[in-house]
């Protein structure tokens, strides 16, 4: 997906409705390409609030209206729990990027390593909780003609039984 064909997708949504003002804050990150929120229980659904619709498909999880004071939960069991998103164009991008999410554990790990996100077999990037948070990297060795990983761990704890902003 080209920065134009983008641009165009993004204006054409925002004529289908009324501009709100989460749209307007949106439109200030015209980059975002998947926003969920866990905001209301919406069943087996993820909405996506980019303009492009992400939305994915929630597998036994369970959502909460609050917990320990934050609002929108979506508990994941941290062994069969999931949200597949579909494959998109807007979701294959090269470059720099960022990503956030609040995290909490909710009891005493079920096993040694849990995805947080992304999917080891498929995705370039993806994050797991191993007693500590790791950022795992694939990248195509041309030389080797062959998929290699890359672990970057992070420096600070940031998963325990307070909310904490990845």
């Amino acid at each position: 997906l080209t920065a134009e064909a983008a641009a165009a997708r993004y204006a054409a949504a925002l004529k289908q409705k009324p501009v709100s003002v989460f749209e307007q804050q949106l439109e200030a990150a015209k980059g975002l390409v998947l926003h969920y929120t866990f905001d209301a229980d919406t069943g087996p659904v993820a909405k996506d609030h980019s303009v492009f619709n992400n939305d994915g498909k929630l597998a036994k999880t369970q959502h909460m209206a609050e917990v320990k004071g934050r609002r929108g939960i979506m508990h994941f069991d941290g062994e069969n729990a999931v949200l597949n998103c579909p494959n998109s164009d807007s979701l294959s991008f090269g470059g720099d990027m960022s990503f956030e999410m609040w995290v909490r554990k909710h009891g005493y790990p079920k096993t040694t390593w849990a995805t947080l996100f992304g999917e080891p077999s498929e995705f370039a990037f993806y994050i797991v909780y191993q007693r500590s948070v790791v950022l795992y990297q694939n990248a195509f060795n041309e030389e080797l003609k062959a998929w290699e990983s890359y672990m970057q761990p992070v420096d600070r704890h940031i998963i325990g039984d307070e909310w904490s902003h990845i």
